[in-house]
């Protein structure tokens, strides 16, 4: 009844409570004009585009002192042989990102890069930007290229009216999933020094996991939504405990989220597969100039749009001397959420950012059996139905006990009918009587659920080991079915089809509904009218249900649960033959003397001490 309440509002709430129009931020107008920051030299903010060392903008914004002439945003292309990061002068920031290992693809058999960060729509973050506490945003601020740009490291410089000089240095090492960032802020002035700290974005959103046939162009990237996408912060709390604080796009919409740590060891976004993190390279307190007395909140998780989020590091408050300068060193990673990649000891600080699903013990476990399995057959979808297998098999003896118990209830029925039709009018000697007949055969009359319920830790893990795993993620299996991490999508269906119209034709989800409606005509009866009453409605209402929840959920997914609901079915067909040859007969009363459990012990002193008061 709770499942069936649950539909009915999912269908039935959005007609009370319509959905709000996005705010004007998500809107395709212009961004109002913003007055000069004080201790910015200057800013003017052209249009990014996604052309190289090219203008990209036309009109700037003007100071309210005295207009500027606008600066063309530039960008340049930096890669190694795993990432290629586009960055503008505009701030040093990064407005694009793209993975380019072949194994991760943005589509099964395209040789299209996969693209991780871009410029979300309506926000004026930007990945690497920088914020200082007096409000200075440096994102939107041209910057001056430093030196000659090479293929995989440019730096930035600029002057701020405070007599501050920032430069910021991006480089990609040979053979990594990260770039190195050093931020250098040098004291202009001669005669006085400056307390100051700002925030740097690790990655201002992450393009969440979308299946081909969703993709389009003409949606903005701050409309795309996906349950996965998640911002967290690492690091010490006061007591000196690690600690990892996780938002959601819905917890940060009214405002930014701001952890105090001592001091954030990252910051990162990730998707259903991905990351973007931002570490410090040295995370002692004194190698970050950071004190009690001036610590500063350092990490922070914002709303990018409705769907997404970004994260940011706080570098916690310093004095430059006059004339002195300061350096921070930071690595920004951008890859697979992948186990044995995370071991490296660049990333090994931010591996518990992509932990695995509770249970993680059970999710480890059948995880590594799924990939022994691969190694076998080199194909997921066979070892996800040997993963199955095997875990029918293990699972056997108790669903064979759950059998056994609502087949002896099934037997038991015309005697609990009677019993009824006795004491009709007297409910308590009914259920003396009914548990006194429960004895007298032996029949635990929650037989049949127990053995259900010690296997959902078993279920929760294997749906986390499917869900997560990054190995499904274009991995083919037969036929259509080329993507284990998406829909199978035979086809898609013409508008005019109810309900579906428009979207995929998945036929696991069909073949799941119909193995779990044969499963369920195998179950055994009760001899209870009023639970064969429920078992009917069952019978059409859960293949019907699940079928609905289970329809866009992945393939690999799916595959699980329908050849465990077909062998599942087998099982109950096999089990039922083998009981229906057996007669429900009283059990023997044991004679043997039984030792008290320490319940009854502690029953019998309770009593023996009351007797003797």
């Amino acid at each position: 009844m709770c499942l069936v309440a649950l539909v009915a509002w999912i269908l039935v709430s959005p007609l009370i409570f319509p959905p709000k129009a996005p705010p004007a931020v998500e809107q395709a107008a212009p961004e109002p004009e913003q007055p000069q920051q004080p201790a910015v030299q200057r800013d003017t903010t052209p249009e990014l585009t996604n052309t190289d060392t090219a203008a990209e903008g036309t009109a700037a914004k003007e100071a309210p002192t005295e207009p500027q002439t606008a600066i063309p945003a530039k960008t340049i292309k930096l890669e190694n042989e795993f990432i290629r990061l586009k960055v503008s002068n505009y701030g040093g920031t990064i407005v694009e990102g793209e993975l380019l290992a072949r194994e991760y693809r943005e589509d099964a058999g395209s040789e299209k890069p996969l693209r991780l960060l871009t410029v979300f729509d309506g926000t004026p973050m930007r990945t690497l930007g920088m914020q200082f506490e007096s409000g200075a945003d440096l994102t939107r601020v041209p910057f001056e290229t430093v030196g000659q740009p090479t293929s995989s490291s440019v730096t930035y410089s600029t002057k701020l009216d405070n007599g501050l000089e920032v430069t910021k240095t991006i480089s990609l090492p040979k053979g990594t999933y990260h770039a190195d960032v050093t931020v250098r802020i040098k004291n202009g002035s001669a005669d006085e020094a400056v307390e100051t700290s700002y925030w740097l974005t690790s990655a201002a959103g992450i393009l969440p996991e979308v299946p081909a046939w969703l993709r389009n162009e003409n949606v903005p990237p701050s409309q795309l939504k996906a349950a996965e996408i998640e911002g967290a912060i690492g690091g010490k709390t006061s007591n000196g405990t690690f600690k990892v604080v996780r938002s959601g796009p819905g917890s940060v919409q009214k405002q930014p989220e701001v952890y105090d740590l001592t001091p954030a060891g990252w910051a990162g976004v990730k998707n259903q597969f991905f990351s973007a993190v931002l570490r410090p390279k040295r995370l002692e307190p004194s190698e970050l100039r950071l004190s009690d007395e001036t610590l500063a909140p350092s990490g922070k998780v914002s709303a990018v749009g409705l769907n997404n989020v970004a994260a940011s590091l706080g570098s916690g408050k310093v004095k430059i001397e006059a004339g002195g300068e300061i350096t921070d060193s930071y690595i920004f990673f951008l890859g697979p959420n992948k186990a044995d990649l995370l071991t490296n000891p660049d990333y090994a600080p931010f591996a518990e950012f992509h932990g695995l699903p509770w249970p993680a013990v059970i999710t480890g476990l059948f995880r590594g059996i799924l990939h022994a399995f691969h190694s076998v057959v080199r194909n997921y979808g066979m070892a996800i139905i040997m993963l199955t297998l095997l875990v029918r098999v293990v699972l056997h003896p108790l669903s064979r006990k759950s059998q056994k118990s609502m087949h002896a209830m099934q037997k038991l029925g015309p005697k609990m009918k009677e019993i009824k039709d006795k004491y009709k009018d007297d409910k308590k000697r009914q259920q003396e009587e009914t548990m006194k007949l429960y004895r007298e055969y032996g029949v635990n009359p929650m037989g049949g659920c127990l053995p259900i319920l010690l296997q959902l830790p078993i279920l929760i893990g294997l749906y986390g080991a499917l869900r997560s795993a990054i190995e499904l993620r274009h991995a083919p299996f037969m036929l259509w079915m080329n993507d284990l991490s998406q829909q199978d999508r035979l086809l898609i269906l013409p508008d005019s089809v109810p309900f579906l119209g428009g979207g995929p034709l998945n036929v696991l989800p069909i073949l799941m509904i119909a193995a779990m409606f044969a499963q369920q005509k195998m179950s055994p009866k009760s001899g209870d009218p009023q639970s064969e009453q429920t078992q009917k409605i069952m019978l059409w209402l859960m293949p019907a249900l699940f079928g609905w929840m289970f329809y866009g959920m992945p393939s690999g997914l799916v595959l699980y649960f329908m050849t465990s609901t077909a062998l599942g079915a087998l099982e109950s067909h096999l089990i039922r033959r083998h009981l229906d040859k057996l007669e429900l007969a009283p059990v023997k009363p044991d004679t043997k003397k039984k030792s008290k459990s320490w319940l009854d012990q502690a029953r019998a002193r309770t009593a023996r001490g009351r007797k003797s008061k």
